[in-house]
């Protein structure tokens, strides 16, 4: 939930903030825009002010043991321009200023894999080398799925936490998105916990106050149940009063993929069609989150289903509608290299070919209006 901050006092050196404690805080974690990452702490969950050296852009307060964190002055962080990115499993990080350069794709998609990180015990050294390799290549931001590992709404918000800390202020900027298709079986998380788990780690990372934009991946269809309410549901269990969202991602892939960006009647239903991201956004509407940002964070067409020209074709569509749709962003799937199978379905998403060549996508991309 929100905790609200309101200025009690200020001097030439200090200011003090005030709060009403909520129920269950068993202390409070501070910091602000120049402590760099650090935290003070008090194990008072009756205290109700702190106050703060006058130096700072932002001053933020977390109550532990609660979902409650406020940040002073209160400013959400709002998505800016359109994000033009291509989503990958980190096989294409050495085609990434290639693809700036050709493309115009200035953002990357790639899994944190935390179970990795903290089951596995590999650390960051992997999600480290990825941002020096954006970096290196111009990449302006990189939205990391923090997917796979705990499902606990509590571990899973300090580990956003710490993602957030690791890359604040870094040369990349970083999106984190929630899960990665929560809704399929493979990947299955239930609407109810992935709304505690969003909950938590939304206040968590908007409580640093750096202005990294965090929000969940979401679809109407839960295709293990075979209902069209997941995100409905999602919406539903959200825990009142808790800070939503900074957008609501979305895979609006085509099914069958030759209908391509279609959007009439005639290309079957809308639940299969590219425009199936505003169906989303109705639904969320519908259940009382009204101008919710949305992001397209993987959608895409295979060569071995379209061809390469139609692939071209639609791949420069689908960035047109998007803009045209007030969409925040998209991240076409994928800038990964295809295999050397023309025929492999999978791996012919990729936009280049498997010796590094261009398909015709990446003119098309680079030409889309958006």
């Amino acid at each position: 939930m929100n905790l609200t901050l309101r200025k009690i006092s200020e001097d030439a050196t200090t200011i003090t903030l005030g709060w009403d404690p909520p129920g269950g805080a068993v202390g409070y974690r501070f910091t602000r825009e120049k402590a760099n990452g650090r935290y003070s702490h008090t194990w008072d969950g009756t205290r109700s002010s702190a106050r703060f050296a006058k130096d700072s852009a932002w001053y933020s307060v977390e109550a532990l043991g609660s979902l409650a964190a406020g940040r002073y002055p209160d400013q959400t962080p709002q998505p800016t321009g359109f994000l033009r990115g291509h989503s990958s499993h980190g096989k294409s990080k050495d085609d990434l200023a290639h693809l700036l350069a050709a493309a115009r794709l200035d953002c990357y998609r790639d899994d944190a894999l935390f179970e990795n990180i903290y089951e596995r015990g590999q650390g960051w050294g992997s999600l480290d080398a990825r941002f020096s390799t954006c970096a290196a290549a111009g990449i302006k931001t990189f939205l990391v799925i923090a997917d796979y590992g705990s499902q606990d709404p509590a571990v899973y918000a300090s580990r956003c936490a710490d993602l957030a800390r690791r890359y604040s202020g870094h040369a990349v900027r970083l999106m984190i998105e929630v899960w990665n298709e929560p809704y399929m079986p493979s990947t299955y998380v239930s609407p109810a916990v992935l709304a505690a788990m969003c909950a938590r780690a939304v206040n968590a990372v908007h409580a640093l106050g750096d202005g990294i934009l965090i929000g969940p991946n979401l679809d109407y269809i839960d295709y293990p149940n075979r209902s069209n309410d997941y995100a409905s549901r999602f919406v539903d269990a959200y825990p009142s009063g808790s800070a939503r969202p900074d957008f609501v991602s979305s895979h609006p892939y085509s099914d069958p993929q030759t209908i391509g960006v279609r959007t009439d009647d005639g290309a079957g239903q809308q639940q299969y069609r590219f425009d199936r991201i505003l169906k989303l956004r109705d639904t969320l509407a519908a259940h009382g989150w009204t101008g919710m940002p949305m992001l397209a964070s993987e959608w895409g067409w295979s060569s071995a289903a379209v061809g390469e020209a139609n692939q071209a074709t639609y791949a420069r569509q689908g960035f047109e509608l998007l803009k045209q749709w007030g969409v925040i962003g998209g991240f076409y799937y994928t800038g990964d290299r295809a295999n050397t199978n023309a025929s492999d379905n999978y791996s012919q998403f990729g936009i280049l070919r498997s010796d590094g060549s261009d398909k015709p996508a990446v003119a098309a991309i680079g030409q889309a209006q958006a």
